[in-house]
């Protein structure tokens, strides 16, 4: 049952991880060029629907893994749950148009890879104080990241 429990993880996981890079991608790309067309919606609403797929994937793991013993540490296992609470007030945010799309997409992307890192380093072993700085510099590079991006991309498009 443990390694079933672990595969729901790790497959909502990765394509949750996979997903959230497309979605910022797609942000970007709307960033500089502007308008939805119906295209770019349908795979958006795709990307979303695997999102919450992954979402709802990792949280079903993470109440099985309450239950049954996979050998997960229990600050990983505190790690991850705060993590996937923060992912989903944030979509729950951006979808109500609550959330400001400056930090909005910052806060998803940078959350997913964190759950990423968090699920696959040793930073539960590093403490919580540690772990919380660590997220936040994470959340600072994702933001700069992006903000160094858009120009580019409007570059691109403009060219």
């Amino acid at each position: 049952m443990e390694t079933f429990i672990t595969a729901v993880f790790e497959y909502g996981r990765t394509i949750a991880v996979g997903a959230s890079t497309f979605a910022v991608l797609f942000f970007l790309i709307l960033m500089v060029g502007g308008e939805k067309s119906p295209v770019v919606r349908k795979v958006m609403h795709t990307v979303y629907a695997v999102l919450r797929v992954g979402m709802v994937l990792i949280g079903l793991s993470l109440i099985g893994m309450y239950f049954v013993d996979t050998g997960i540490e229990p600050l990983r296992y505190v790690f991850l749950w705060v993590l996937l609470i923060i992912i989903t007030v944030n979509a729950v945010l951006m979808t109500a148009h609550i959330m400001n799309l400056k930090y909005g997409p910052v806060i998803a992307a940078g959350s997913w890879y964190s759950m990423f890192f968090v699920s696959v380093l040793p930073i539960h072993t590093l403490g919580v104080p540690t772990a919380i700085g660590l997220y936040i510099a994470f959340l600072v590079l994702v933001y700069i990241f992006i903000e160094i991006m858009k120009p580019i991309m409007k570059k691109r498009a403009e060219a």
